[in-house]
């Protein structure tokens, strides 16, 4: 292996190791109980909603179905 080859191996391992250290450590330390709290309580609205938009969907494709049977 060429003189060249081996410096940016060696290089590239420790930015590797570097950027793994570093991630660790802020993951440690990440709490995420508000945005699932968040998310649970966003969640019945968001179901009613997409219901709504089914049931027009369905409505609309029931009428066109008809208006063809017809």
């Amino acid at each position: 292996m060429s003189k060249k080859m081996s410096l940016l191996l060696a290089r590239g391992g420790v930015a590797v190791a570097a950027v793994s250290a570093t991630a660790s450590s802020f993951a440690a330390g990440l709490d995420v109980t508000g945005a699932t709290t968040a998310i649970t309580a966003s969640e019945t609205p968001i179901q009613t909603v997409g219901m709504a938009v089914f049931a027009v969907l369905v409505l609309v494709a029931t009428v066109k179905w008809l208006r063809r049977v017809l």
